[in-house]
């Protein structure tokens, strides 16, 4: 299926239990900042939220976009965040500090030397 749009997405940042990203919709050349990505787990599916404005003091937010959901834009923006979240998902590295390497060279990590190394790859 072709997408009717052009949408990019990218992770902001972690925050919590979900991945705070920002969209562009290049067609139409608007950026959406603070899009909230929750991954699966055992109870939920992926969750995609807008944006969300708190009244400072009363306790109560409110979207500051709001999405007709029957529409194509909000299914496009929707997958490219949830593509975004899982590249960055994909992307970590967990490595236990019982496995980290400590070196003794202090010019292994120099910048004179740090382009010489390989860039790790990412499956």
């Amino acid at each position: 299926m072709e997408n009717d749009f052009e949408v990019t997405a990218e992770v902001h940042k972690f925050v919590g239990t979900a991945y705070r990203v920002k969209a562009l919709v290049h067609d139409i050349g608007i950026y959406i900042n603070g899009m909230m990505v929750f991954p699966p787990n055992d109870e939920h599916d992926w969750s995609v939220y807008p944006p969300l404005l708190g009244r400072a003091g009363r306790g109560k937010y409110r979207y500051t976009i709001e999405f007709n959901k029957q529409y194509p834009l909000w299914n496009e923006i929707r997958e490219a965040c949830i593509e975004a979240v899982k590249l960055e998902l994909g992307s970590d590295i967990y490595v236990p500090d019982s496995q980290l390497v400590v070196s003794t060279n202090p010019t292994q990590f120099s910048p004179a030397t740090k382009n010489n190394h390989p860039e790790p790859k990412f499956m």
